[in-house]
């Protein structure tokens, strides 16, 4: 009997050490690959800065007033299209919204009037001129992202009506046979109220100026159509002028109270967002993968009179397109 039981414990025993031993789970630290997994987001994140080790701090310091500025001009700019993009249920590319971009800041500058020639209707109460110097880009033209134009609306407490719209043109050369403006984009601004950043999205203008130095001869924000005014039905009101009553920092008598710095801090301004050298070039080599893998696109074809398609035996109707130094909307006749 007491055999049978020691026999019956060595088996049990044995049958435990075989069970143990052929267990595979292990103690987990969380804290350790915690620790692990920050410390690879740190590496990532210098390798990006392109530093070896942390920055060694040294205190808090004084910010220079143009980062300040730049920063919030950036933060509320940012906010701006995130609401837009919310709104609009658009959908970013992911490859170039992921990387940050080197964000860039102009003032506007001062420059001469702009004349019409119209002794009834002066140019100067039915629109604005903005004026900016972007030639330190030049050399980076390839690299732009974005390009926003900026005015502070501030509010007109003699505007006869509580909303205008008001269009942005990218005023052309003189000589242009077809048109002296290009129309931007417009919107329905308040004339009162309180103080509101209006934004207009200007990267191909940008863009323009930055290949062509010559076709950079600044913005214009006009009424629909300068020395007309309309009915509700469309009707032309005889012996009426629209104006431009919606107001802007930084373009009429200004605030003496203010220093220098806060009030260009709040003048008119052109943001730019530029993508850095490096990430421009791995980003190019990865369209092109991308293209080299896709089935959908054709060949464009300039000498041909069309398009061919992907294997170059299919020619379209389609007319041959012809080039130009940007890709702009149409010069628009005004009224």
């Amino acid at each position: 009997m007491n055999l049978a039981k020691a026999l019956l414990f060595f088996l049990l025993s044995h049958f435990v050490t075989m069970t143990l031993s052929l267990s595979t789970c292990t103690t987990v630290d969380i804290d350790h690959i915690k620790k692990k997994r920050v410390e690879a987001v740190r590496g990532q994140i210098l390798s990006k800065l392109r530093m070896t080790s942390p920055p060694q701090t040294t205190g808090p310091s004084q910010v220079p007033y143009q980062v300040l500025a730049l920063y919030n001009s950036t933060k509320e700019l940012i906010e701006e299209l995130g609401r837009d993009r919310h709104q609009s249920c658009g959908q970013d590319n992911t490859e170039t919204e992921y990387y940050a971009k080197e964000i860039y800041k102009f003032n506007m500058i001062s420059g001469p009037p702009e004349n019409n020639d119209l002794p009834y209707c002066p140019k100067g109460i039915t629109s604005k001129v903005f004026r900016f110097n972007v030639s330190a880009m030049e050399k980076n033209s390839t690299n732009l992202f974005r390009a926003e134009f900026r005015a502070l609306r501030i509010p007109n407490p003699a505007a006869k009506r509580n909303e205008q719209r008001i269009e942005l043109y990218q005023i052309l050369q003189k000589d242009d046979p077809k048109a002296k403006q290009r129309y931007i984009g417009g919107k329905n601004v308040l004339t009162k109220g309180t103080l509101e950043w209006v934004s207009f999205d200007v990267t191909e203008t940008v863009r323009e100026w930055l290949m062509y130095r010559q076709t950079n001869l600044g913005l214009e924000i006009s009424v629909h159509c300068p020395c007309h005014t309309f009915r509700p039905n469309g009707d032309i009101i005889e012996n009426a002028n629209e104006v431009l009553e919606v107001k802007f920092k930084g373009m009429d008598y200004d605030d003496l109270s203010r220093t220098k710095k806060q009030k260009e801090q709040l003048y008119p301004h052109l943001i730019l967002m530029m993508l850095p050298p490096h990430r421009l070039d791995s980003q190019t080599s990865s369209r092109r993968r991308k293209r080299a893998l896709d089935t959908n696109y054709c060949f464009k074809t300039w000498a041909g009179g069309g398009f061919t398609s992907r294997r170059g035996t299919t020619p379209t109707s389609a007319p041959a397109p012809v080039p130009t130094y940007a890709a702009q909307t149409p010069p628009t006749v005004r009224c």
